[in-house]
């Protein structure tokens, strides 16, 4: 017993010492982590979307993304903001949009005869 008590007490001196055994490369100790970068992969028509307007960076930088259509009733303006995901058409004779909870519409009469939920 008491051979196992000597026993015991030596490797807990020998566990508890204050020198870190490990010899630290100072090359990997100086440098410090780069962050990682997530690549993305995307469908070879996106990746020319992109190129178009830019590049991904920039993409990510927009906040909304405006565009017409013209159309033989008229011009019809999109504005869409890219982070909340709402849309708006605007025409001569209605306005619709999506203002992240419902589909609303605004129009002079009544122009637009389908329903604005399509």
């Amino acid at each position: 017993m008491k051979n196992l008590t000597a026993l015991l007490f030596i490797l807990l001196m020998i566990s508890c010492k204050n020198g870190n055994s490990k010899a630290e490369d100072p090359a990997t100790a100086e440098t410090p982590l780069k962050p990682t970068v997530e690549q993305r992969e995307f469908p070879a028509f996106m990746d020319s979307l992109f190129a178009k307007h830019g590049g991904y960076d920039t993409w990510q930088r927009l906040n909304y993304l405006t565009f017409g259509i013209q159309k033989p009733s008229g011009l019809e303006t999109h504005q869409i903001d890219l982070k909340r995901r709402r849309d708006k058409m605007i025409t001569d004779k209605f306005s619709l949009g999506f203002d992240g909870k419902e589909v609303w519409i605004k129009q002079d009469s009544a122009y637009f005869k389908s329903n604005p939920k399509f």
